[in-house]
């Protein structure tokens, strides 16, 4: 009967002593599996690294077969190159004039805008004397 009585006891301590022989064995699984998701993800990346080299090998390889074709599509690229700067400098020469043009447009203003400032400032004379005519006459008036 005493047996029986302890027998529980015994066997939760039992349990609990391998819940805890388990435990460092579940953290080394877990660490061993966290390893192997690495592992295969750096397996995934290498072959799909091995995988672009192997493209560009067929690429290159592919480039010199077509090395005919090729200088015709580089001598045509040059053409279009020479005929974009020919573009270029008309371009050029043009927007040089636009901006004489605009320089000389801005001359233009300048002198404008310093006859406005001479013609304000007669009118703020001419106004002066308005208002001192105007205040003798109510003056006068008054």
């Amino acid at each position: 009967m005493e047996e029986l009585k302890t027998h529980p006891r015994r066997l939760k301590r039992l349990e609990d002593f391998h819940q805890a022989e388990a435990e460092p064995l579940n953290t080394l699984l877990q660490g061993q599996r966290r390893l192997l998701n690495e592992i295969y993800s750096k397996q995934k990346a290498h072959d799909t690294r091995f995988e672009t080299i192997s493209n560009r090998f067929g690429s290159v390889d592919r480039q010199l077969n077509a090395t005919e074709s090729n200088t015709k599509a580089i001598k045509n690229d040059i053409f279009n190159i020479q005929s974009d700067i020919m573009f270029l400098k008309d371009n050029h020469k043009e927007i040089q004039i636009d901006i004489s043009k605009l320089q000389s447009d801005a001359l233009v203003l300048k002198t404008d805008v310093h006859e406005l400032k001479h013609d304000v400032t007669e009118l703020k004379s001419d106004m002066s004397e308005v208002k001192e005519k105007l205040d003798l006459v109510l003056t006068k008036l008054s």
